[in-house]
């Protein structure tokens, strides 16, 4: 089965990455692989997780001469971490979720947390907008199994492939069809969903104020491989499929999706007009 992620796993006790070692081999062999893996050191645990996408740091010092390494933080799909490394002076969780996201240049990172202090869980989610917080139990790996198949895996359902997963403002996840998604906005530092009604004809404006799904949606897209839905400027994305016409000429373009609901047109800035060409090809003038 092919890698389809790459993780930076933070834990600096060898019996519980052993412990995580062993659920990733479980989740493997669930899905067709035979091979006899051991597991029987420190070494034996790296080798393998490294052939999984999994670089497994278990020292302060290792971490931070990877967060001296920006390109090499931009490539991991998820961070999961322990809330404390060892080393001079030790490092907290908080400073290594600040950390990651500092470096990265971001305030989505996808860290989910792995610990032993199940009052860690509250503030990670409340605070600092972390995902997961799994406990170092069997409940706990079974439930991190289950979120690791959900999310990197081959064998998900066609429909969840084809839903983005936000958090309302109530606490509660939300998954909206890609299809049923026109657009989703930046605008005065607010983030906004357009939505089809049931009927499918006209698009329902949906605020998210306090959670950054612009970003969370350009993650899910690219881990699932999500086509009809594309950026055209700085803030803005469209659902290809939605789009009724497209004006300009050079470098200035202009979309209309007449199920958002207003009939005003989207400036489509240069950078991303590439991508538009590359969709629509020489018909883009077909639009004009």
């Amino acid at each position: 089965m092919n890698n389809l992620f790459s993780m930076l796993y933070l834990e600096d006790d060898y019996s519980d990455a052993c412990a995580f070692a062993k659920m990733i081999l479980d989740i493997f062999r669930e899905y067709g692989e035979t091979d006899s893996i051991p597991l029987a050191s420190a070494e034996d645990v790296r080798n393998y997780l490294c052939r999984k996408g999994i670089d497994w740091i278990n020292h302060n010092k290792q971490f931070q001469q990877c967060m001296d390494q920006p390109s090499r933080l931009q490539k991991y799909s998820l961070f999961l971490i322990d809330m404390k490394m060892k080393g001079e002076g030790g490092v907290r969780g908080w400073e290594i979720i600040e950390n990651i996201r500092e470096k990265r240049g971001d305030q989505a990172s996808p860290i989910w947390i792995l610990s032993n202090y199940s009052f860690f869980a509250q503030p990670a989610k409340k605070d600092y907008h972390i995902q997961h917080f799994f406990s170092k139990s069997a409940a706990g790996y079974g439930q991190l199994k289950d979120e690791l198949i959900e999310m990197f895996l081959p064998v998900k359902p066609i429909a969840q492939k084809q839903c983005l997963e936000f958090t309302n403002s109530s606490g509660q996840n939300v998954q909206i069809p890609v299809s049923q998604i026109v657009s989703i906005e930046i605008a005065n530092r607010h983030h906004y969903l357009y939505q089809l009604d049931q009927k499918g004809i006209v698009a329902h404006k949906r605020a998210f104020p306090s959670y950054k799904i612009f970003e969370i949606a350009q993650r899910q897209i690219q881990e699932k491989g999500i086509s009809d839905l594309v950026q055209i400027s700085y803030g803005v994305m469209i659902n290809v499929k939605l789009v009724e016409r497209i004006e300009g000429s050079g470098k200035r373009y202009y979309v209309w999706l007449s199920q958002r609901g207003d009939n005003k047109p989207l400036s489509v800035s240069y950078p991303y007009l590439k991508k538009l060409k590359e969709i629509y090809g020489d018909s883009l003038s077909l639009f004009q």
